[in-house]
């Protein structure tokens, strides 16, 4: 299959790949990332070049302006000698999001999951602020994501333990709720910020596994602003208007049908709402703002600490110690 077509027609952001698998013969040739992705995406991968599962890969959109991690600048640690690849985008304002891509091979050791999850460890301290993504293939079907149990023997309790750990300590939450080869759940995506995740669901797959998984999350948190709302301002109403009209529809009422013959209820509340709405209508109303106020905060608060911050300004302009 063309994986620049599917890639085409995805159109995503962001493209975490494991195993690309090398063509077994003599040269045990390795891809290049440009033969099968897009001009438009940025490419950050890390080759096995003695092992025919190929390495890991993240390929992201240009326009989002990726950076590579430089392990001895980021974390002080040479680079891992894992199937790990991390990758930070600078988000204004809010802090970077770091983006790794993991596997984990089912025949790996213990040594080798130590210095995997070290790795994570030792990025995400030095980044303390970031949001993080890490997706990957880590082939743990023995772990219960949602209450953190090993239920399973596909691996030792010492490979599972070190995952489960690492998660607690970073405070990271594995986001896939659905199997992804057979029963299990071997593809994972990891972050501290769940609250960002949109959807998690699955796709059709292009490799051995039964699906792929597609995240849809946001970069920043989204502030949903008050509606409008009408608000009646009674104060202002002319009372003595209101109980005249209000009289006069009682007695409108009155006489067009309870005098004459009975009508159903529908029709009576059709009559009485339509009446209330043409009462209502002299009642002077303003309707609410869509800005988030912060409990507490008045028009007086809010008032000093706008002059606060014009005076705020004005000194640090002229530089005055008497302003």
């Amino acid at each position: 299959m063309n994986l620049s077509i599917e890639v085409h027609s995805w159109w995503k952001s962001i493209l975490n790949v494991v195993e690309q698998k090398k063509e077994k013969t003599n040269e045990m040739k390795h891809h290049q990332p440009n033969e099968f992705l897009p001009a438009t995406y940025e490419v950050h991968h890390r080759d096995q070049p003695n092992d025919t599962h190929g390495g890991v890969l993240l390929a992201i959109k240009k326009d989002l302006k990726s950076q590579g991690v430089n392990w001895t600048k980021d974390t002080n640690l040479v680079a891992p000698d894992t199937e790990i690849v991390f990758a930070k985008i600078k988000n204004q304002k809010k802090g970077s999001i770091l983006l790794g891509c993991c596997y984990r091979p089912p025949s790996s050791d213990l040594s080798y999951v130590n210095s995997l999850t070290n790795s994570i460890r030792s990025l995400t301290q030095h980044k303390p602020s970031s949001t993080i993504w890490i997706g990957g293939d880590f082939n743990l079907p023995d772990i219960q994501w949602e209450d953190h149990q090993i239920t399973g023997h596909s691996n030792t309790k010492f490979i599972n333990e070190p995952f489960l750990t690492t998660c607690q300590d970073l405070s990271l939450e594995q986001m896939v709720q659905f199997p992804t080869r057979c029963s299990n759940i071997l593809d994972i995506f990891l972050s501290n910020r769940s609250t960002l995740i949109n959807r998690v669901e699955p796709m059709p797959s292009i490799s051995d596994h039964d699906t792929m998984v597609y995240i849809n999350t946001s970069i920043k948190p989204f502030r949903q602003h008050p509606p409008h709302i009408k608000i009646t301002l009674w104060k202002h109403a002319d009372v003595t208007k209101l109980r005249s009209d209000t009289a006069s529809l009682s007695a409108s009422m009155s006489s067009s049908y309870f005098e004459t013959t009975p009508v159903n209820t529908l029709t009576l509340w059709n009559v009485f709402r339509q009446g209330i709405g043409n009462i209502m209508v002299s009642v002077p109303s303003k309707m609410s703002s869509t800005h988030f106020s912060p409990p507490l905060i008045n028009s007086n608060i809010k008032r000093l600490a706008q002059c606060k911050k014009l005076a705020y300004n004005k000194a640090k302009s002229t530089k005055d110690p008497d302003h």
